[in-house]
Formats: C-alpha cells, sequence, structure tokens
C-alpha cells in the first residue's frame, strides 16, 4: 500500500510519501517505475492517495480532462470536489463500488488521503468524509509507524517538511507495504 504524511507547522504545510508500488505479494520498486507518485500536484494543490495503482491513472486523466471539478481550498470544498468526481469515477472510469458491509450507508469511491493546500492539512476517506488537521495526519498502510514519528518529532525545532520526511522514513522502515526513495512538497499558507 503506502505511506502518505501531511504536516502543518507555524506557516507551512507539507506532505511526503513512499513511491514503492505493491501489487499483491509482488513490490515494485520505485527505481523500475517511470512515473512511481503516490502525490499529485492539482488545482495548487497536493493530494496524496493511497489504494489501487489505478487510482493515479484516474487521478491524472481526471485532472487533466475536467480540472474545473477540483477545488481544495478548505474542507467543504473538498467534499464538494470529491462528489462531484463520484460518478464519473463510475460511470467513465468504471469504479467498482461494492463494500465487504452490506449495512453501509454509502457507497465507496474506494481511495483514501490527504490532501495540503493553502487552507490546511485534510484526509479523504472513500465514502468522501474529509477532515482537517492543525497538526498532522497519516494515511496508508503504514500510517501507524508515521504517526508514532509523528507525534515524536512535532515539537522539534524542524519544519513542517522535515517532520513528515522523518515520519515516512520512519513507516518504510517498519511497514513491509512501504518503501523508499520518498518524494515532499511543501506549501506556505494562505491568510483565511
Amino acid at each position: 500500500m503506502s505511506a502518505i504524511v501531511a504536516v502543518r507547522k507555524e506557516h507551512f504545510v507539507a506532505i511526503a510519501g513512499d513511491m514503492q508500488f505493491v501489487h499483491g505479494s509482488i513490490t515494485i520498486p520505485a527505481q523500475m517505475c517511470l512515473y512511481p507518485r503516490k502525490i499529485h500536484n492539482i488545482a495548487g494543490a497536493y493530494v496524496g492517495v493511497v489504494g489501487s495503482v489505478a487510482h493515479h491513472n484516474v487521478l491524472r486523466s481526471l485532472s487533466a480532462s475536467k480540472p474545473e471539478l477540483f477545488n481544495f481550498d478548505g474542507a467543504d470544498e473538498i467534499f464538494e470536489t470529491f462528489r462531484k468526481i463520484y460518478p464519473l469515477l463510475r460511470e467513465d472510469y468504471h469504479l467498482v463500488s461494492k463494500d465487504e458491509h452490506e449495512d453501509q450507508e454509502y457507497e465507496s469511491s474506494q481511495m483514501d488521503g490527504l490532501v495540503i493546500s493553502k487552507a490546511g492539512v485534510f484526509s479523504f476517506s472513500g465514502y468522501r468524509e474529509v477532515s482537517e488537521y492543525n497538526s498532522f495526519w497519516a494515511a496508508g498502510s503504514g500510517r501507524d509507524f508515521a504517526l508514532g514519528a509523528l507525534e515524536a518529532t512535532y515539537a522539534s525545532g524542524q519544519s513542517a517538511k522535515s517532520i513528515a520526511e522523518i515520519a515516512v522514513k520512519a513507516a518504510c522502515k517498519f511497514d513491509s507495504a512501504s518503501g523508499l526513495p520518498l518524494e515532499s512538497y511543501e506549501i506556505e499558507l494562505g491568510s483565511k
């Protein structure tokens, strides 16, 4: 799967993620892929996605063909973005939204991840749940290891980007589905 981390500190937000892909029992090192990115620059934000490799192809395709649908200026805007693209995921990209839980209230996009923008740090889930964080969060199979590293380093004097990178490195060390190298990006927060 992945380790994606987002950090908000002082006047900056940062996102970092591993670059290894896993298909079942097969690991594909980043050095073997021509496009091993899990973090995408869309509409002035960075969007890190965990789950199926197909999600990355779909996001690149959809954001290139319909950029007007993407707005990451806040939690409500992110919710509306995923609400608007969900029908396209089903109709144009043939998303299978079968859930293990028959009593689930909403269909799933099967897509989880993190967003950083001038507005802050946000997570999103397959059920279009959006949360905003005032410090940090992590997603993916390496999340628990990354959260521990984030908790241990957040109060240090290091930058948001450095803290995010440390957390991804920790996740890669202990999570078999995450692997180095990593990618990281930083944005200065806008005024609210």
